[in-house]
Parts: structure tokens; C-alpha cells; sequence
């Protein structure tokens, strides 16, 4: 899956498709063989799903279209909020609100809860931050 994947989406020439014929997996027993193959392709997914994200031009991909894509990652396990340039305003968040504010399009702030099955450490919370650029970053320069 990583090595078929194929941005010719964005390209002005496409190329021919890379077509995979067999996959071969490896295993001592067979017992954990379904299990190794789904998360192989739940990997390559994810990744891929990335990789398209990452190559998205800045006119598609804006923040309000992030939010939406983010929203789509929702689950069971997953909760996700895409707050928008009212709500930002609301929890005070100055800095995000006025950078945004000199966009035509709106800042938007992606929040992500994932909730184990099975946590250990129930005592324990790990937050990640990260940034992503989406539209202004190259009339910034």
C-alpha cells in the first residue's frame, strides 16, 4: 500500500499506475498472520490518508476543510472537534483568533480525545500539540 501510493492527483502528467500482484506475509505460526495482514493495511491507510493531506494544494485544503477531514477520523475511540473562528474567540484564544483574522479563510483548532479500551494509567494524560499550515503559509514568506 505505501509503495503503490500515488499523489498524481496534483501532477499535470500522470503517470501509469503502480499495480502490486501479490503480497507476501511471513509468519512462524499462523495464528497471528490475519492480525499482522489487517494492521499492515490499516497502516497503509492511515498513512496514505496522510500523504494526501500533506500533498493537498493550499486551495483546497484549507483550515474549515481540515476540520471537516479531521471530523471524518471519529469513532468509538476517537472524539474529535474542529472548533471555528466563534468558539476560538469565546475561549479566548487571542493570538489564533488574530493571526486568523487576516486570513480570508478562518482558523480553525482540531482537538482529538482517545479514550483506550484498556488504559493502565488511568492517573495519566498525554497531550500532542501540532501545527498545521494550510493556506497563508507561502504569502507569509
Amino acid at each position: 500500500m505505501l509503495g503503490s501510493y500515488n499523489p498524481a492527483r496534483w501532477k499535470t502528467q500522470e503517470e501509469p499506475e503502480a499495480r502490486v500482484e501479490k503480497i507476501v506475509f511471513y509468519a512462524t505460526d499462523g495464528t497471528g498472520l490475519a492480525e499482522s495482514a489487517s494492521r499492515s493495511a490499516s497502516v497503509g491507510k492511515w498513512v496514505n490518508l496522510a500523504r494526501d493531506l500533506a500533498n493537498s494544494p493550499p486551495n483546497e485544503l484549507t483550515p474549515e476543510v481540515l476540520g471537516a477531514r479531521a471530523a471524518e477520523l471519529a469513532g468509538p475511540k476517537l472524539e474529535v472537534e474542529a472548533l471555528g473562528p466563534a468558539r476560538i474567540d469565546e475561549l479566548g484564544m487571542g493570538a489564533l483568533s488574530a493571526v486568523g483574522r487576516a486570513s480570508s479563510n478562518g482558523p480553525r483548532l482540531i482537538v482529538l480525545r482517545y479514550e483506550p479500551a484498556h488504559a493502565t494509567r488511568k492517573d495519566l494524560v498525554l497531550g500532542l500539540v501540532g501545527k498545521a499550515i494550510t493556506f497563508d503559509a507561502a504569502a507569509s514568506r
